[in-house]
């Protein structure tokens, strides 16, 4: 549902001539949100717990921003952030990727829909299990197995393509899912975490991997809110909380739009036996005849009703905290306020919500985001490798080595810096 509020996607309609106009406010302000959370790079800091890793924290701070550029993190950060305005909550994986010419922690942002949690857990930390679902080709599967992935994957079926929810939700805002292709080979892989093990199955029935958890951060997902529940996993967003108001807004300017096609173009009532090809509603028509058809009046909208649509907006702004002004239009209906001082008002207690997502951005998502992807750069680094450093100088580059990266290290986030 939240996901159509989003897309500012209505049903049909039953009766064609009704208008079925969707007033894309809950996009409005979740676009509004975004870019005052992520506009800009994180400052942070790998900060060291003892004196005699001092040294090595500015190494450790190299390598951190390097691979923040080499893992794409910006749009990775702005969809992280995204989902979570959306759904209330996001999930991003952290798994250490080895391809052709990548070796480094490769941070992704998991499909709500495709993550299943302990139904206990308040946090990923404390939960019993998770699980990821993920549908790979049985031909990634067999090149995974060559490498000491998995096995039994002799044992496997392939389904052809596998239906997931993100083709429901195309589905239900009138996009087409792609056919199903047969020979694409796709599997249903569930990936079964916890602190100590991974165990995933597929198609429900195989086990292609138990063994221990290979990541001495535990479960490698960090998990962000933006409104947290307090003993809750899942958060509420900005979507949650307007979706009634989201389309009463809609009915009320439907409705307008309604009155004004009746009164446009209005009903007739014409004499019995009458040749309704005679009575064409058209400029400059004539009609004759004994009795002259009648036109049926409908009351047209009044001013009450714009006032109602200002109501509304102004129950969403306050919801949200996201007002007119923060959009960046001059007037704020339905919470106006005409004073220069009223408007800082406005603003402030705008920037204070805020300044409460970026907290829980911060200490929720960055911090552990950073601190996973130091443990696995400390465990799986094997070698030395030359990485580029910007700086004022300009360009340079660095070599190495897994004993450059050793030590404890607190992360610190410079405090909206995002």
């Amino acid at each position: 549902r939240y996901y159509k509020l989003y897309r500012s996607q209505l049903d049909e309609n039953d009766d064609p001539w009704r208008s079925n106009l969707f007033i894309p406010y809950a996009f409005s302000t979740i676009e509004t949100i975004l870019p005052r959370l992520v506009t800009n790079r994180p400052k942070f800091e790998f900060v060291p717990r003892s004196p005699e890793d001092e040294k090595r924290a500015k190494v450790v701070n190299e390598l951190m921003q390097w691979q923040w550029d080499i893992t794409n993190m910006d749009m990775v950060l702005a969809d992280w952030v995204k989902e979570c305005l959306i759904y209330g909550t996001a999930i991003l994986k952290i798994p250490w990727v080895v391809d052709k010419d990548f070796d480094n922690p490769k941070p992704q942002v998991v499909d709500l829909f495709d993550f299943f949690i302990d139904p206990k857990a308040v946090s990923i930390e404390d939960a019993r299990w998770v699980i990821h679902r993920t549908t790979p080709t049985l031909r990634h599967l067999k090149d995974m197995e060559k490498v000491g992935v998995y096995k039994n994957i002799d044992l496997v079926e392939a389904q052809g393509s596998i239906e997931n929810l993100k083709s429901e939700r195309l589905a239900n805002i009138g996009l087409s899912s792609p056919r199903e292709d047969k020979y694409l080979q796709e599997v249903e892989l569930l990936e079964y975490w916890t602190n100590d093990r991974v165990i995933t199955i597929a198609n429900g029935q195989v086990v292609i991997r138990n063994e221990k958890n290979p990541y001495n951060a535990g479960k490698p997902f960090v998990y962000i809110v933006d409104h947290k529940v307090p003993h809750e996993f899942y958060g509420i967003g900005e979507i949650e909380q307007i979706e009634s108001l989201q389309y009463e807004l809609n009915d009320w300017r439907n409705h307008r739009m309604d009155c004004k096609t009746l009164t446009i173009n209005p009903m007739w009532h014409v004499p019995d036996g009458a040749d309704l090809d005679d009575f064409v509603a058209e400029p400059g028509a004539v009609f004759s005849g004994p009795t002259a058809p009648t036109p049926i009046s409908v009351p047209s909208d009044k001013l009450s009703d714009y006032r109602e649509e200002e109501v509304i907006k102004g129950d969403i702004q306050i919801t949200t905290g996201v007002s007119d002004y923060s959009r960046g239009v001059e007037t704020a209906s339905g919470i106006s306020n005409e004073t220069a001082t009223g408007i800082s008002l406005i603003q402030e207690a705008a920037n204070m919500r805020f300044r409460m997502k970026i907290m829980y951005l911060e200490e929720m998502g960055i911090k552990k985001c950073g601190k996973m992807m130091l443990s696995h750069n400390q465990q799986f680094m094997s070698e030395a490798r030359v990485i580029r450093v910007s700086g004022s100088e300009g360009i340079a580059w660095r070599t190495i080595t897994p004993e450059d990266i050793t030590g404890e290290y607190d992360l610190v986030v410079e405090a909206g810096s995002t």
